[in-house]
């Protein structure tokens, strides 16, 4: 169980999120790459990287299993990486999902991971060369080899995972299916899988792309049938997939809409098992 605290701010909050709005919205506020003052957990500490590809220093949290610290311990860990919605930053999602992790591992049997919160903006997680905003290259590229140089990680795609809610949840699965080499699972809860400003597939996942990638991602969505926010975008998704005979699970929840503590609540359990039961806790030779 996710304790009540946690659980209450949750659905309070992204209920507040998802209700329709009863009048014009306002601007969005600006984007806020760096955020030290935000962490609210004592699981979760805050880092900075500086990063060359988008000119700024970015912000990203972490969480460590228990144990890390400890004199003597050389063990090296598997890293889940997992993408905030949008109008999140680094200290969005990081209290909760480590907070399940680390509470709910001794019951569950999972194994002891890293978990990495990087800031995303609003880019879905895509390069917009245009804005240099390129945070496709900021995680792949520098964030990557930040973490595995820095900490005691195992580096290899069988020891890593990404995992998003909303638009990180759909930021999730396009950056393991463009970068299988890097990863090899992904999981979203009410994943945007398109692009959520021109509302198109993204270009560049394509069918020849997919048949050609081996070993293919082992691959979880999960969303709502009243997830009106995103719900529909899976149709066409799962529709590339199915003609690239690619294979992944796709679960629809009954009374959910776009609220990230009902997602806790139905599948918290599914969903971190799914991305650990297969994840390489050793050397793979």
């Amino acid at each position: 169980m996710i304790p009540r605290l946690i659980l209450a701010f949750l659905v309070t909050a992204s209920a507040s999120i998802a209700a329709e709005p009863t009048a014009p919205r306002a601007p969005r506020k600006p984007v806020v790459w760096n955020n030290p003052d935000k962490v609210k957990s004592d699981l979760v500490t805050h880092h900075e990287l500086v990063s060359a590809s988008m000119d700024r220093v970015v912000g990203y949290t972490l969480y460590l299993p228990p144990g890390y610290a400890e004199d003597g311990n050389t063990t090296r860990y598997p890293v889940v990486y997992f993408l905030h919605g949008a109008g999140g930053n680094e200290s969005a999602d990081g209290p909760a999902f480590a907070g399940y992790i680390h509470r709910q591992s001794a019951k569950y049997n999972f194994p002891p991971v890293i978990c990495v919160f990087p800031n995303g903006g609003m880019s879905a997680y895509r390069n917009h060369p245009d804005t240099g905003i390129n945070v496709e290259t900021m995680i792949i590229d520098e964030l990557l080899p930040h973490i595995d140089a820095t900490y005691r990680t195992l580096p290899q795609r069988e020891s890593r995972g990404l995992a998003g809610y909303s638009m990180g949840g759909g930021g999730a699965v396009h950056l393991a299916l463009k970068h299988s080499d890097l990863f090899s699972v992904a999981a979203s809860w009410a994943g945007s899988q398109v692009n959520f400003r021109t509302k198109e597939l993204y270009d560049d996942i394509t069918i020849d792309m997919l048949r050609a990638q081996e070993p293919t991602i082992r691959l979880l969505m999960i969303t709502g049938y009243d997830d009106q926010a995103t719900y529909d975008a899976h149709g066409p998704f799962t529709a590339l997939l199915d003609a690239a005979k690619y294979p992944y699970t796709l679960r629809k929840l009954r009374g959910v809409n776009h609220n990230l503590g009902l997602y806790y609540v139905h599948t918290a359990r599914d969903l971190v098992t799914f991305l650990l039961q297969d994840i390489a806790t050793a050397v793979v030779e």
